[in-house]
């Protein structure tokens, strides 16, 4: 029995891409999604009455992509998730995981425990996690990050989406306080994450920790979970962080004492200089005063003595 690709679902109808490129419609069955793999019996003849649209999608698939089997495992999205086993899925065009792989111990050991392969990318991701072999890195670690690449727009935004509605449910029942991350990442951060060796979302927090203490080593941090960065870039960033508020402090004292220095200096200035002027002005006013106190007894002791001394002339020549 040959199996085939389910393209579309229209109705009760369901367009199946055989192995070789053939299309075929059968009967929907219930259960069935876009891009399950289905049994197709071998003397079921392909039917001729498929839509227009659905037809000629159908054919350019086929001629785009060189057949059934490179259409389904062609990559369009690649998904990576950390908590501290480092997963990779990679999707094809119908959404589906067509393979997993890890990229550390913890990752294989949690691959080990599980089969993604057929399954939708959201499904795929909340398996992942709540998986018996998941459950203890996720209950002993509360950071998930999740990251989506794709060239198309359109489906990175779709995707995230679509893991985020069913993965925030699996992480909020496992880890209460868990926080979960969901980020769209461009090629060039994939390709440099895997010249590090790590998924996308670590490369992301490895950076951060470069940043924070551009003489690390990053590559000494690889292994660590998402947590275990985390608590490095704070610890880095508070040993390197400059003390803004002590600084702050002493230089306004500085600054202020200056000032009042200067104030200081000018106000004294200001009181010698009134001080001065105040003492000129004082002996200026005494001096002014004793020439004219003394002009005064003076001019008058000599007026009484001249007065006096007529008096007695004139009385003795009298």
């Amino acid at each position: 029995m040959k199996m085939g690709i389910i393209i579309e679902i229209t109705g009760k109808e369901a367009v199946i891409m055989k192995n070789g490129g053939d299309f075929v419609s059968l009967p929907a069955k219930k259960g069935w999604k876009k891009g399950d793999i289905v049994p197709v019996k071998t003397k079921q003849r392909s039917r001729h009455f498929l839509t227009a649209a659905t037809a000629i999608a159908a054919c350019l698939c086929f001629v785009v992509t060189g057949g059934g089997y490179h259409y389904y495992y062609a990559q369009a999205a690649l998904i990576s998730v950390d908590v501290n086993p480092s997963i990779e899925l990679s999707v094809n065009r119908l959404d589906r995981v067509t393979s997993s792989s890890s990229l550390n111990e913890e990752g294989e050991v949690l691959l080990s425990g599980v089969r993604l392969t057929g399954m939708e990318c959201g499904e795929a991701v909340k398996k992942l996690l709540q998986s018996e072999s998941g459950e203890p890195y996720l209950s002993g670690n509360k950071n998930v990050v999740v990251t989506v690449y794709s060239a198309n727009e359109a489906r990175q935004s779709r995707l995230l989406k679509e893991i985020r509605e069913t993965a925030d449910t699996t992480v909020t029942t496992l880890r209460p306080d868990g926080n979960t991350e969901y980020r769209a990442v461009t090629s060039e951060e994939v390709e440099a994450a895997h010249s590090c060796g790590v998924t996308a979302g670590k490369y992301i927090y490895l950076q951060k920790l470069e940043a924070a203490a551009p003489e690390t080593d990053i590559t000494q941090y690889s292994h660590c979970s998402i947590d275990e960065i985390k608590e490095h870039i704070s610890s880095c960033e508070s040993r390197h962080q400059p003390d803004y508020e002590g600084s702050g402090k002493a230089g306004s004292g500085s600054k202020y004492s200056g000032s009042e220095h200067a104030d200081s200096r000018h106000s004294d200035s200001e009181h010698s200089d009134s001080e001065r002027s105040d003492s000129e002005q004082s002996d200026s006013e005494r001096s002014n005063s004793e020439r004219s106190n003394l002009e005064h007894s003076g001019s008058g002791h000599s007026g009484a003595e001249r007065s006096d001394w007529k008096h007695s002339r004139s009385g003795y020549s009298n």
